[in-house]
């Protein structure tokens, strides 16, 4: 619950969030603002202030106790006191509702955790029983679900509980209550049994009573059974006024230590509640009033000079919002929950591809669209859905979270005044009452309304004023009166003595209540159409201010009448509605209609994310299905087949190969790599390699995907012989697995060519490449069993192994001494020897260095010369291009 739907009686509520509380009384505001015309030390000033220091100074006032205090405060200040006093006054004005409301208003709040309920009802007409064990069942839905433990006993001829002994709050103990309250029946006879309840476990009891003018209980029925309780027993009237019942249901409460409640349905709610709560109210009012001219008075006095905006409640309250911004706090976009808008994380785009072929283009969906339902959005867009019973469970939870508030506030909108003359939405308003002759006979209905809307609205107001009119106006006053116990006494009074008479004249009271000063709103209940023509009375409200003319039509069955209020609330942006005596039309509110439309949307979208889920459910389940069937076939299928008839040489090389085993010549060098950019230098008009890896990393390589980029590498840093086993199993391994495929597949008649031409005490071969060619030959006579292409892929994969091989073996072939060392070698060794040494990198793309400049230029080796007449060797090499290796 709120804070303003707390379940404490409202003496503790007003301690807690009252005036006081608040730090919001005139005194408490004054000592904020300013300090006492005394010596007295003022941390402002950081000082002890006498009187002498305050003459024009500070702003003066005196408090209602006679002490006068010196304002060190401004404008500002009081304006944010003001603010909070308006919220203040806005949180008593919801608690009054509250209180007014529901089952708050039948039988008043229940303030302890654990209670016995006792309901008695001298009521035997169904219609009225039935009203009381409904209004009994929304107590147990309101309160008593936010309480700790309760029971309930019904008194009678026999006496007959709910459960031996009181019970935890649960869903299903509130459930079984319910079920045990609107299973009863009106009573037969009015005769009570006098056996005495007990008080086991409970904090109090609330004895709720449905009166009769029929019948009246005996003074000492309830003294009786009740007598010997320890605890409050607190006790309700619901209906009746029975002075004899009210009286005795009055003395066992204070005797006992309890409250007495009683609503009757004509003359409202009769509690302290109500009365403590609208005196605070009004002493609110009272301090906003205060400090509002306080603020003006400085205003005055300081003229121009400083310009502040008067002050306005930080926000609404529910009393004050309409239907669409009470929606935009409580309704279901506020929560992300209409349809697209809770599907849209669960959601992604269909996507179609127009491909074209031989016959054409052709529109081809995403590979996996079958797996998802599919939801045109909003925009006309195919959308992929898929939800889950999680996902939806979630969503229902808060769709009937949203649901529940929304039929409360349905329920609140329909009760008592609120029916008939809407929900007043200002807080100075001006109420313009039709009493021409044709209302008479509705008269009596009306006055009954009137005394409701003054006892359940009115009070919550700031001002109001009430005007009658026919072809003369009859005024309860000449301007707004203030909202009080004084004036709303007189405001009935003066309902009362309506008398009906005369024509419908509605030009003069709407000009009387537009020259009211500080009139908010207008409410114009009305039978008929006007004296004057319609489009005349519609052209002068033209003229008037701003103000909403909040329109009623009463018992009008005149669509020209009807159409007529109808435009005068649309033209000054305010509602229309009509009621008829006696009939139930409140659904024709608009507020009402548009909850009622907020529901349905509601309950709409549940029903059709339920379908989506049916269908989602129902994806999954065949796809599981299909799974299943697809897991069991491969569970059939023999082994051997599965390896050697589907046999893929691709696939199998992704897992077996060499690259898969990182065994390339490149994986063994990785670790002594250093990767260098070029830089372009402008003198040479080229870009070039630092020279600062000469002698030091024997060699490097360009990567094609990435020009410009050099990586040298040292292969005297690296283990390659231990690398070379390595690639050695692999390829053996290979080769094994070729032979086990091709053997599998070849025929008796191949197998024993084979054995003849090759004997061997080996049943199976244990090399493919050895005999590669005449392998080829027997797959080429067997029609090829296995496929020429993944004999190829495997063979292919075999010979990059040995050239991997080659390739590492002549890395290791290169001279490891530094440089210097090998220069003197170089020198004392042979030509043709050295010549020899380096043939094998003939035609082989490098970078080599330029002995001119000492940079590195890439080209193709073409040839090797000696030079000097030390005896060093060059290469010559083609144009630049793009190089694997350098010496």
């Amino acid at each position: 619950m709120s804070g303003t739907q707390q379940l404490i009686s409202t003496e503790f509520w007003i301690q807690d969030n009252g005036l006081k509380a608040s730090q919001l009384t005139h005194s408490q505001i004054l000592k904020k603002n300013g300090f006492k015309a005394a010596d007295e030390y003022v941390n402002a000033v950081k000082k002890n202030v006498k009187p002498r220091y305050n003459k024009d100074l500070y702003n003066n006032i005196t408090d209602t106790d006679g002490t006068t205090f010196h304002l060190t405060g401004g404008v500002k200040e009081l304006v944010s006191e003001e603010a909070a006093l308006n919220a203040l006054i806005g949180r008593i004005q919801e608690r009054i509702s509250w209180l007014t409301s529901g089952s708050c208003q039948d039988f008043g709040i229940i303030t302890e955790k654990n209670t016995l309920i006792v309901i008695d009802s001298y009521e035997k007409g169904n219609v009225a029983f039935s009203s009381f064990c409904n209004a009994v069942a929304s107590l147990l839905r309101e309160q008593v679900i936010e309480i700790q433990s309760f029971n309930v006993v019904r008194l009678g001829d026999t006496v007959t509980d709910c459960w031996k002994e009181v019970q935890d709050v649960t869903k299903e103990s509130i459930r079984q209550g319910l079920a045990f309250v609107l299973s009863q029946q009106p009573p037969s006879t009015w005769k009570r049994q006098a056996s005495q309840l007990q008080d086991a476990k409970v904090d109090s009891i609330y004895l709720l009573v449905q009166g009769s003018s029929s019948a009246v209980p005996a003074p000492d029925y309830y003294r009786q059974i009740l007598g010997q309780c320890k605890v409050p027993i607190n006790t309700s009237l619901y209906g009746s006024a029975d002075p004899t019942l009210s009286t005795t249901l009055t003395e066992l409460a204070a005797n006992s230590g309890g409250r007495w409640y009683h609503y009757n349905e004509e003359h409202g709610p009769n509690n302290t509640d109500i009365a403590q709560l609208t005196e605070e109210l009004n002493r609110a009012r009272d301090v906003l009033a205060e400090i509002t001219a306080l603020r003006l008075e400085i205003e005055h006095k300081k003229g121009s000079r400083q310009v502040v905006v008067s002050p306005v409640p930080d926000h609404k309250t529910e009393l004050e919002l309409n239907s669409t911004e009470w929606l935009k706090i409580h309704g279901l976009k506020s929560h992300s929950l209409r349809f697209y808008e809770a599907l849209a994380p669960q959601s992604f785009s269909h996507c179609n591809e127009v491909l074209s072929g031989v016959d054409g283009d052709k529109v081809v969906n995403a590979k996996y669209c079958h797996k998802f339902a599919h939801v045109k959005w909003w925009n006309g867009e195919m959308k992929h859905v898929f939800i889950n019973r999680n996902f939806f469970e979630k969503y229902k939870t808060k769709i009937d979270d949203v649901v529940s508030k929304i039929e409360s506030r349905i329920d609140w909108m329909k009760q008592s005044s609120r029916a008939d003359f809407g929900n007043l939405l200002e807080e100075n308003v001006c109420i313009l009452l039709d009493v021409s002759r044709s209302m008479e006979p509705h008269l009596s209905y009306l006055k009954k309304k009137l005394e409701k809307l003054i006892n359940e609205q009115i009070r919550l107001k700031t001002r109001f004023n009430l005007v009658a009119f026919s072809d003369t106006l009859q005024t309860f006053s000449h301007k707004l009166e203030r909202v009080s116990p004084t004036t709303l006494q007189s405001a009935r009074d003066w309902c009362s003595s309506l008398q009906c008479s005369g024509s419908t004249d509605i030009l003069a009271p709407l000009k009387l209540a537009h020259s009211l000063d500080g009139v908010q709103g207008i409410y114009l209940l009305s039978d008929g159409s006007p004296d004057l023509p319609m489009n005349r009375v519609l052209d002068e409200i033209q003229l008037f201010k701003k103000i909403p003319i909040h329109t009623i039509s009463f018992n009008c069955h005149d669509t020209a009448s009807n159409d007529f209020l109808a435009s005068v609330a649309q033209q000054t942006a305010a509602r229309y509605h009509s009621v008829c005596a006696g009939e139930k039309t409140d659904s024709t509110l608009p507020d009402i209609q548009l909850l009622v439309t907020e529901c349905n949307t509601a309950h709409s979208d549940l029903d059709k994310m339920a379908d989506l889920l049916s269908t989602c459910e129902a994806l999954d389940s065949k796809l599981r299905a299909q799974k299943k069937v697809t897991k069991e076939r491969r569970v059939q299928s023999p082994k051997v087949t599965r390896e050697l008839g589907t046999f893929n040489a691709a696939r199998w090389l992704k897992t077996h190969g060499l690259t898969a085993h990182k065994l390339t010549i490149m994986d063994a060098l990785a670790p002594t790599v250093i990767t260098q950019s070029s830089a372009y230098v402008d003198i040479l008009k080229k870009k070039v390699h630092s020279k600062v890896y000469d002698g030091v990393m024997p060699f490097a390589f360009i990567n094609s995907e990435c020009p410009g980029s050099v990586s040298f590498v040292n292969p005297a840093a690296v283990d390659l012989v231990a690398y070379e086993k390595k690639v050695t199993e692999r390829i053996t391994a290979i080769d094994g697995k070729l032979v086990e495929v091709v053997w599998g597949k070849l025929g008796e008649e191949e197998k024993s060519e084979f054995h003849t031409k090759f004997p061997s005490s080996n049943e199976i071969p244990t090399s493919f490449r050895e005999h590669e060619e005449f392998f080829r030959k027997l797959l080429e006579k067997a029609d090829y069993p296995v496929s020429k292409k993944t004999v190829n892929i495997m063979c292919k994969e075999i010979k990059t192994g040995e050239l991997y091989l080659t390739q590492s073996q002549q890395l290791r072939s290169r001279p490891t001494k530094p440089a210097k060392e090998a220069k003197k070698e170089e020198v004392k060794g042979k030509k043709k020897g050295a010549a020899k040494s380096n043939k094998f990198m003939l035609g082989y793309r490098v970078v080599a260095q330029n002995g001119v400049d000492g940079f590195y230029y890439p080209g193709k080796l073409c040839c090797l010369v000696p030079k000097d007449t030390v005896g060093r060797w060059f290469w010559i090499f083609t144009e630049k291009t793009t190089c694997l290796f350098i010496r």
